[in-house]
């Protein structure tokens, strides 16, 4: 009743209220810099300049775009515009029920690694460039996509480059800037330049086991080659970290874990698969709780020890195929556990490398 007889006339807007009004967003003033990225830059750099070569080429069934490269007086920066066909990218959200509020959240991790492999707009890469018969790696990069779909998910700064290169905003679009340094002193004349697509290896889930004690077999096959291989536990132990590595006063920290070494049979390379805890193990708990504060249902912090396969010791055997011993640790918990549940995650390119000829 009250806003029915209110007359809203009576309130008088002053002057300044159109300085409470955020302006309309605009397309910044194309400028492309060695050390920035598409949202900004360090002060002081001057901006390279654009050299237009329009290739297009075709990469795991994907069509790649490299409208452009930028010449700066640190090195090159290179824009890659992948298309990605709207068919492929709405199955993919179809499938997996996906929305800007329903992310990969809900899901197992199995089901995660899954959505990351099918995910079309899913593009890592580590380029490289041979520049007059010198190869130089990527030394930064940064990374947008375009949902043509769901306008929450466009960025101003994706529609800049949409709209600079002239790209169909109607399609998908990954794009993937790189900055390759000079690799000499001064910025030298380039009178050849290819370009090198190498993409990161995806996740390929394996499969789960459980083990108590050392002298422990399981037997597991590899999904990428179907071979089947053996893992003995060789050493199966608890281990409590010091409490002087945690720097927090705020917190406790767990500091129990479990730490297994083991040999494969036949052995798998190095790199091409990994193995640790599937449980994140227990959050750090906050020394001192004000009932009178609002508290939060998690921590913001949650620490895990996974051991690394690149740092290996070589161990000898009888048998040829026994293969690197090789250790882990699993997530860190208050107390000792006593048994963990592990995981393997293979990984593998998706495509092989392929290198285009630019100049």
């Amino acid at each position: 009743q009250l806003q029915a007889e209110f007359d809203y006339s009576k309130i008088k807007f002053t002057e300044d209220y159109d300085d409470f009004i955020p302006p309309e967003p605009v397309i910044p003033e194309w400028k492309v810099y060695f050390d920035g990225n598409f949202w900004g830059h360090n002060r002081g750099q001057r901006a390279g300049k654009e050299i237009p070569i329009n290739i297009q080429f075709s990469v795991n069934n994907k069509i790649w775009h490299v409208p452009s490269f930028y010449s700066c007086s640190k090195g090159l920066v290179i824009d890659f515009c992948v298309e990605i066909p709207t068919e492929s990218i709405q199955k993919f959200i179809s499938k997996w029920k996906l929305s800007p509020e329903h992310d990969y959240s809900g899901f197992t991790k199995e089901q995660q690694i899954q959505i990351e492999t099918e995910n079309p707009m899913a593009i890592n890469i580590s380029p490289e460039i041979i520049l007059n018969k010198k190869t130089i790696h990527t030394s930064h990069g940064s990374g947008l996509s375009w949902y043509p779909s769901f306008s929450e998910l466009k960025s101003l700064e994706a529609e800049s480059v949409l709209k600079h290169y002239d790209l169909d905003v109607a399609k998908g679009w990954v794009i993937w800037r790189s900055a390759f340094p000079w690799h000499t002193k001064h910025k030298p004349k380039i009178s050849s330049l290819s370009i090198t697509i190498k993409h990161d290896p995806v996740q390929v889930y394996g499969s789960n086991f459980n083990v108590s004690m050392a002298g422990e077999a399981i037997d597991f096959i590899n999904p990428l080659t179907n071979i089947r291989h053996k893992l003995i536990v060789q050493e199966y132990e608890q281990k409590e970290i010091p409490t002087g590595g945690f720097m927090d006063d705020d917190y406790d920290f767990p500091t129990h874990c479990i730490a297994m070494s083991y040999t494969i049979y036949p052995d798998l390379a190095d790199g091409s698969f990994s193995i640790s805890d599937n449980s994140d193990g227990e959050r750090p708990r906050k020394k001192y709780i004000n009932p009178m504060e609002p508290q939060a249902s998690t921590a913001a912090m949650a620490i895990g020890v996974i051991g690394s396969p690149g740092k290996l010791t070589p161990i000898a055997f009888d048998g040829s195929n026994q293969g690197k011993l090789r250790a882990v640790c699993s997530a860190l918990y208050f107390e000792p556990v006593k048994t963990v549940g592990w995981e393997i995650i293979f990984h593998e390119k998706p495509c092989a490398d392929m290198t285009v000829k630019i100049l």
